[in-house]
């Protein structure tokens, strides 16, 4: 008898059904009457007339009068669009749920129809959403910060959206009461202004699935008003409660709930059906107050997103909202219009000034100006109001598709107004239509977007972030930062308090190690010779250069590098001497030394300054001034071998997979002795942030830079100033006292000449470096010596890290010990110290980004890189109805062959189990991308789609190193030709395999997964290529032909 009373609480009984059978012959209209006739079309807005929905509703004689909601009323998009026009210059607080039964289903119609309405709600809420953690953030909406909580399983989830420009906090504490009972809540605290005073609200999106307990819901929603009740605070509570208050026949059920509302002063805001079909009309989604008296209008809104209709509710803010105003965003407009007046103004200029100039700041101020006037005439500033709207309108959706949107629904209206098999059939009819059209606009709209930008990267993954909607999927800027113990709230002091941290990160670091007694230059132990490194600037060289720029954003000058790049011809020559100037005197533009710096959000909290990092843009002007400067360093450097060449950063030919496999192939060397090899994985804190510049122009002068460069390096690194912004406003200005410029084209270089003394530390430790990435190595046959070794040469590099004014990050830093399995040790002897602290021993270490495990087997990066493909597909799979087959390509090499790739020759030279999963995936892919079926066979699909397969990725890669390490070891680093040896060096006789690799003998797995074993064997069974091939590309064109076969 309990069990029957309880599904009876539900809404799935039909106990409603007479309700709606009563009225519904009383407007039976047909479909041409809808048509011709839109006086009957509008009567069926009028409340009078409208039985069905108006007439089913909660009976306000039977309970309590302050249950029912007197203004609630069904709405169009028409009715209510005329309703809202009548509050545009008030202040509105709103609120909207609906159960949309899967968001990602219905999302494209969920936001259509939010464009067609005049008003920007304050809150949404949804429920249902069927979301999982991995793809939540697809499903964002313009113009809203979203907090989410999906369910572990299928189906359900709660999503709360918030109009940005309201601050907000996520309530867990109050989300954990309906945990027990099954259901599902997300909430949030809002500032803003309701009940004639500013405050804070708390709003709740809850959904409680049909059939679970009622006794168990109630005693979290109990706990959850008594809670709101301690705080009085104005709380709007939203959602599909499954609880149906029309139904008659549990009245005793629907008193114990609203009674349970209402004790803590809560009452319901919609009192009419919120689901309706044919056979059933129901009262389960609503929204619950206690501040009611403040709403001005509810109500249920007419759309066929999903089987329930939307609820809302409007609550007219007395006094000032603390709504944000819209922003002024200053823009300029870089037309082909402006663009050809620019260069017929620029033509006209004299540049007589800047050739007369005695110095170069001179020269350049007289430049600048001239060319920054003409620049703002063509190009003014255009004031822009960022609105804080939605910007619903997706540029697919045309006005043909909005009037058919309108149609579908006036037939969805009149089908529940009289469910004849002829008025379904209309709407059915008409709905299959209007979706097949939809489908295709947006298909083809994105189908012309990526061929218009097939040669341009950022403008083809623009438009994948639009069509994945990941535009919108970026986290508000917080309204408040943590001091300390301060909270600051006004944007200038936020943008100061940025640049503050900025600024004062390295120095704070550096005092912090101290004085140490030596000279940084001691362990420079060569003398190079001192030569002319400054050459004379061309102006071809100018012109290359500026060709060469990337079109970034522009720096405070707000010139961009497209435009330099449109004009170069005619700036040329002023540009030319102020370089040369620059060089002759070793003095840079004060201009060029000033960085503009956007923060950009890390991860954990994102009040705390420290979880940002800098994002430093510098006038375009400088870039080109720097790159003249980086080729004449880089040539000296190149031409006296200067460089440490185990140094793989920033070098021409040298890349991140190259020290990842010199380091690979030393441990599988040490292994195939039988020897111990101790990897040691250091983390440096702000290295880039806390380099001398004294110790820097110290060590320069010692690898042969003359005096008159050193006194441009000089003028280059000090004095330096930047200024952040943050949320559009602008902080003043700080000097930076260390450190190398970010965002720079010589700041990386400097910070190797800064680091390249490191390799003398210690002869017991081999360094291999990536920039600050560093990682240690030490092998022996004993154990007690391998650590002794081991922290011996720590001591050592402990010291030049001192020295040489650089953190130790010792938390951060940690080793891995590699050996064979009959090698055992006592793991209590296994200590490692840095500074007197003990260095934390891993199984495994994150490298360049890859994962490297003491087995050296890569199986912990493959399930990593698994995880990332398979989310990628996940991606694919949910927009491949609206792209083509070139799209998909596109997008797979984008989101999923970027992970496959990156360093496979390294991790995917492994065992074949380990790569099955990834391997299901990109068959997967295929399928998707040829419209096959889940069982179809992938090879020829793979061929079809011209796609590697990640076993044919590694070979692919293996083979185009072996092609360079034996035809072109010029373009790689000097250890790789010392890898192999033809046979014919091991006989002196003459074999038919002379020409052949030697193929090393392996004692274990590991080394016959090494670079120098397969490399050497797949190399013997392709090297016939060389007889047509006479250029890489060529080879990589029939490698990869003959990899499909």
């Amino acid at each position: 008898m309990a069990k029957q009373a309880q599904c009876s609480y539900d809404e799935r009984g039909n106990n409603s059904n007479y309700a709606l059978a009563n009225v519904l012959t009383n407007h039976d209209l047909n479909l041409q009457q809808l048509q011709n006739d839109d006086k009957v079309y509008n009567d069926l807005f009028n409340p009078d007339s409208f039985l069905p929905l108006n007439n089913v509703s909660i009976n306000a004689d039977s309970y309590d009068t302050a249950y029912c909601s007197s203004s609630c009323d069904y709405f169009s998009e028409k009715h209510f669009n005329s309703f809202i026009s009548t509050y545009r210059e008030s202040n509105i607080f709103s609120t909207l749920h609906l159960n949309i039964r899967s968001l990602p289903k219905n999302y494209d119609n969920f936001y259509h129809y939010l464009s067609s309405l005049n008003h920007v709600f304050s809150i949404i809420a949804l429920t249902e959403t069927w979301l999982t953690e991995d793809i939540n953030s697809l499903f964002e909406i313009a113009g809203y910060s979203a907090t989410h909580r999906c369910r572990g399983s299928r189906g359900g989830g709660v999503s709360l959206y918030v109009r940005k420009g309201l601050d907000f906090k996520q309530r867990t504490d109050l989300e954990v009461k309906f945990q027990d009972c099954n259901s599902e809540a997300v909430f949030l605290e809002v500032q803003t202004v309701v009940l004639k005073e500013k405050k804070k609200v708390i709003i709740g999106c809850i959904y409680r699935p049909p059939n679970t307990n009622i006794n168990e819901f109630k005693e979290g929603l109990l706990e959850v008003l008594e809670h709101v009740d301690k705080e009085n605070k104005p709380c709007y509570l939203l959602g599909d409660f499954n609880i149906n208050l029309l139904n008659e026949e549990i009245k005793q059920h629907i008193d114990d709930f609203m009674n349970l509302l209402s004790s803590n002063y809560f009452y319901p805001l919609i009192n009419k059906p919120t689901r309706i079909t044919s056979k059933s009309s129901t009262l389960i989604d609503n929204i619950f107050t206690n501040a009611f008296s403040n709403v001005t209008k509810s109500g249920i809104l007419y759309t066929d997103i999903s089987d329930h209709m939307p609820v809302f509710q409007l609550s007219v803010l007395c006094g000032k909202s603390n709504m944000s105003e819209p922003k002024k965003i200053p823009s300029r407009r870089f037309n082909e219009k402006n663009i050809n007046t620019f260069r017929e103004m620029l033509a006209k200029l004299s540049w007589e000034a800047v050739y007369e100039a005695l110095n170069v700041n001179i020269a350049y101020d007289y430049f600048f100006t001239k060319f920054y006037s003409v620049f703002d005439q063509c190009f003014p500033h255009i004031n822009n109001s960022k609105k804080n709207t939605a910007g619903m309108n997706k540029p697919w959706f045309t006005t043909d598709l909005r009037k058919s949107a309108l149609k579908k629904n006036k037939l969805y209206k009149k089908y529940i107004q009289s469910p004849t098999p002829l008025n379904y059939a209309a709407y059915k009819s008409f709905r299959n239509k209007y979706n097949h059209f939809l489908r295709n606009a947006k298909r083809e709209y994105y189908s012309d977007q990526f061929r218009s930008s097939i040669n341009n990267i950022r403008s083809t993954w623009d438009n994948l972030k639009e069509l994945l909607n990941m535009k919108h999927a970026s986290s508000p800027s917080p309204a408040e930062f943590q001091d300390g113990e301060v909270k600051i709230t006004e944007p200038p002091q936020i943008a100061n308090k940025f640049n503050d941290f900025f600024v004062n990160v390295g120095p704070c670091l550096a005092k912090h190690i101290g004085d140490t007694i030596g000279s940084p230059t001691d362990f420079i132990s060569k003398e190079y010779v001192s030569i002319n490194v400054f050459e004379p600037v061309k102006t071809t060289e100018v012109l290359d250069i500026i060709m060469s720029l990337k079109n970034t954003s522009a720096g405070h000058d707000e010139i961009p590098a497209s435009l330099i790049k449109k004009v170069a011809s005619l700036i040329i020559d002023p540009l030319t001497l102020i370089f040369s100037m620059s060089l002759e005197s070793g003095i840079i533009p004060q201009a060029f030394k000033i960085a503009k710096v956007i923060p950009l959000f890390k991860s954990d909290d994102p009040t705390v300054f420290s979880n940002y990092r800098p994002i430093s843009i510098l006038p375009c002007f400088s870039k080109i001034l720097e790159k003249l400067v980086y080729s004449r360093i880089m040539k000296h450097l190149t031409t006296n071998d200067i460089l440490f060449e185990h140094q793989f950063g920033f070098r021409k030919n040298y890349s991140t997979y190259m020290a990842l496999l010199f380091l690979r192939e030393k441990i599988t060397a040490a292994l195939e002795k039988n020897e111990y090899t101790l990897g040691i994985f250091l983390d440096l804190s702000k290295a880039f942030d806390t380099v001398n510049y004294e110790i820097l122009l110290s060590k320069m002068s010692c690898y042969g830079f003359r005096k008159h460069v050193l006194q441009w390096i000089a003028n280059y690194l000090h004095n330096r100033e930047q200024f952040v912004v943050f949320s559009g406003v602008q902080s003043q200005r700080a000097v930076l006292k260390c450190g190398v410029p970010q965002g720079s084209i010589l700041g990386p270089l400097l910070f190797l000449i800064y680091v390249n003394d490191l390799v003398n530390a210690s002869s017991l430790l081999s360094p291999i470096v990536f920039a600050d990435d560093t990682n240690l190595l030490v092998t022996d046959k004993n154990f007690d010596s391998l650590i002794a070794k081991a922290n011996t040469g720590l001591f050592h590099f402990s010291y030049w890290f001192k020295l040489n004014k650089l953190s130790l990050n010792v938390k951060k830093s940690n080793f891995i010990i590699f050996r064979n399995k009959n090698k055992n040790y006592n793991a209590d002897k296994a200590k490692i110290y840095i500074n007197d602290s003990v260095l934390a021993q891993v199984s495994s270490a994150k490298f360049l980004g890859i994962y490297i495990d003491e087995k050296l087997c890569f199986k912990n990066h493959c399930e990593f890189v698994c995880k990332k493909v398979s989310k990628s597909l996940g991606i694919i799979k949910r927009v491949k109805q609206h792209l083509k087959k070139s799209t998909l390509l596109t997008l797979y090499y984008s989101l999923i062959y970027s992970h496959i790739s990156y360093c496979n020759i390294i991790w995917a030279s492994t065992y074949s189990s380990y790569l099955q999963a990834i391997h299901r995936c990109q068959k997967s892919f295929v399928r998707i991308a040829t419209n096959s079926s889940y069982l179809a066979p992938t090879k020829p699909l793979f061929k079809q789609l011209q796609l590697l397969t990640i076993y044919e990725v590694n070979k692919y890669q293996t083979g185009v190193l072996m092609y360079k390490v034996i035809c072109l070891p010029a373009s790689l680093p000097n250890f790789f030709p010392s890898y192999f040896e033809f046979n014919s060096h091991y006989h002196t006789h003459s074999t038919r395999r002379k020409n052949d690799l030697h193929i090393p003998f392996c004692r274990t797995s590991v080394a016959k997964f090494s670079f120098v074993y397969q490399g050497a064997v797949l190399w013997n069974d392709i090297k016939h290529f060389l007889e047509s091939s006479f250029s890489i590309n060529t080879f990589k064109t029939k490698f990869k032909q003959y990899l499909q076969t």
